[in-house]
Order: structure tokens, then sequence, then C-alpha cells
């Protein structure tokens, strides 16, 4: 007989703009909801999409019961949109949260089984999956991310600052291109294969576009660091977990699919503008990690 699956589980997807993805990624995650099986339920949280998709999701899900779509008043960024769905999902109960993206979709009907069992295992407080990227085709996670290490961060603030330069001349793409293509990679194209502990003294973090949080975590935060509003939530996430001795584990056993940036290729098409977005976020975002760092 197998093992009924117990604990409460609830899925926050961040929606912005792209519609049609949004309700592929629900429609995947319902099809988890078995008869006998965990509770599970979701929340939309809409970023003040300005094309009016949050209310129309609004409309389609109002008589769905395992579904609650919030309506957010501005567009408030990754982790903070999060955070509305990750504070509602905790303050109704839930056992296992699991923050991803609406560009993505679940299709291993076991993934909330072996959920809990890498948890009975592993004892963790936030899980990352393996995550195949069809645009790329390639495993995104463990994710290679910057260096957790506050001697570092002035170097890598300089190379942002350095790529907004060479962006304002059109130039960032070429020299990322090259640099690309001559460097040697950290990361091994079969690192995802094997399980890992991450952000623990090693450069792997775990990949935004799906984070799972047990009750370790759920019990001590309510949700991602509100300071950054996109790019590098997962190195602020693994400081913050690494301070707190909370443990952060890949595994392969469980997969999603990613079909990534569906949210910013809806907003910005001009590649220069797309660049500058990221880079001037992302040094936000570094200057978040060095306080995290550097917080007693």
């Amino acid at each position: 007989m197998d093992k009924v699956v117990t604990g409460k589980f609830a899925f926050v997807i961040l929606h912005y703009l792209t519609e049609e993805y949004t309700e592929s990624c629900v429609s995947s995650v319902q099809k988890l909801c078995k008869s006998g099986g965990p509770k599970v339920h979701i929340y939309v949280v809409d970023n003040a999409s300005p094309d009016g998709s949050g209310q129309r999701l609004y409309e389609k899900y109002s008589g769905n019961d395992d579904v609650t779509v919030i309506l957010g008043k501005t567009n408030a960024g990754f982790a903070r949109g999060n955070n509305a769905g990750f504070r509602r999902a905790k303050k109704d109960g839930a056992d296992f949260i699991i923050l991803i993206n609406n560009d993505t979709e679940i299709k291993d009907p076991d993934f909330l089984t072996k959920t809990v069992s890498l948890y009975e295992k592993e004892g963790f407080a936030v899980l990352g999956p393996d995550i195949y990227c069809i645009r790329t085709d390639k495993h995104q996670n463990p994710a290679v991310g910057v260096k957790i290490d506050v001697k570092t961060i002035p170097a890598q603030r300089f190379r942002f600052y350095a790529g907004r330069m060479l962006n304002l001349f059109g130039l960032y793409d070429r020299v990322f291109e090259f640099k690309k293509k001559h460097s040697k990679s950290r990361k091994s194209r079969d690192a995802y294969k094997e399980s890992a502990v991450c952000g623990d003294g090693n450069a792997y973090v775990l990949h935004g576009s799906c984070l799972i949080f047990s009750e370790k975590y759920i019990n001590v935060f309510d949700g991602l660091d509100p300071r950054t509003f996109m790019y590098m939530e997962e190195e602020v996430l693994a400081a913050r977990c690494r301070k707190n001795g909370l443990k952060m584990v890949y595994s392969p056993a469980l997969q999603i699919i990613h079909y990534q940036d569906a949210a910013t290729d809806a907003t910005m098409s001009d590649r220069r503008k797309k660049n500058e977005f990221l880079l001037k976020n992302s040094i936000r975002s570094l200057n978040v990690l060095e306080k995290v760092l550097k917080e007693d």
C-alpha cells in the first residue's frame, strides 16, 4: 500500500502579464491534487499587471476552492510579490510553501510524495528540484551564484557597474558571450545529477524559479528578504539560511520544467533595456546581500 502523504502544501505563483503561462502552471499543480493525497492550495499573486490579466485570473478562479488570486496594487517585484502569497499561506497553516515561477510546469505526479520523503530524510529548511530549462536545454539547479563572502562584494559590484557602462555603448552582450565562450565553468554539466547541500561554504545556491520551504523556514521567516526587487534572491536566501543554521538542499529526485524569462520578455523586447534592468537591480540586490552578511 502506498504511503499516504500528510501535511498541507501551498503553491505561490507570481503573475505578471503572461496569462497563458500562469494558467498552465496552475493546471499542472492542480493535477497533483489527487484523492487521498495531501491538501494543496494555490495562491496566485498578481503584481499589478497593466493588461488586466490579474483581474481576469481572479474572475476565472473565483469559484475554485483550491485557488486564491491576490491582486497587488503595485508591481512589488519578485521577493515582495512572492511574500504576499507566502504570508497568506503561512497564516492559513501551510506545512510546506512552494514558490514557483508562473513559466514552469510540474510533470511528476509524485512530486509532493517525494518532497515529504526528502524532508523526512534531510530535514531541509529549503529544497530545490532539478530545473530543466526548455529554452536553453540546460539544467539550472544547483545554480552557481555570486560567492557569499563580504570580501568579494566590491569586486562583483565593480563588474556590474562596468557591465552597465558596456551596455550603454551596446557592447555588453558581445563581451558577455566572449567571456562565456572562453571561460572555464565552475559548474560541471552533470552537477544536476547529484544531490547537494547548498549555500554552506560552497558556490552553489538554489535557483529561484522553484523554492520549497518547510516548517523549519516558515516558522522563522515570512518569505524572502523584501529589500530586493529582482535578481540575486538566491544568494541573499543562502546567506540568510547560513546565518540562521537552516539547511538548503538540492535533489534531482524532483524535477520541474522551466520556460524562463516569460515576464521580462513580455515587458522588455529591447535587449539593451533588459540588460540595464538586470544589472541595475543586481547592484541593488548585491547591496542587500552585503547588509545581510554584515548584520548581527
